[in-house]
């Protein structure tokens, strides 16, 4: 939860930029869709986390009014149980990585 509101939580658009590589090229390798793994991109846009995001995120009553991305975190953070996102993001972290390396 802190590395996600300290943005520093360790996806690609982090973790590539020790390497030097530009942002627009710090892809999602969880996913085919070649676009820069964000913040965005990994909670609402992932076609691969979507199993997890639809169970996920009808717990959250307060963002069904939100009317995009951004304003879905903020109702997300600001509306709801703190522990109840941190659970989200957990889990959604957790399908990532069981993705990335195969876990099961």
């Amino acid at each position: 939860m802190s590395q996600f509101k300290l943005g520093i939580l360790p996806l690609k658009i982090e973790t590539d930029r020790y390497q030097g590589i530009a942002p627009e090229n710090r892809l999602c390798k969880v996913c085919s869709l070649n676009v820069p793994e964000d913040e965005t991109h990994f909670l609402f846009q992932c076609p691969e986390l979507d199993f997890i995001r639809r169970h996920e995120l009808d717990q959250f009553d307060s963002v069904r009014s939100a009317s995009d991305d951004i304003e879905t975190v903020k109702a997300m953070l600001l509306r709801t149980n703190i522990k109840q996102f941190a659970i989200f993001l957990e889990k959604m972290y957790k399908g990532r990585q069981k993705i990335l390396y195969r876990i099961r």
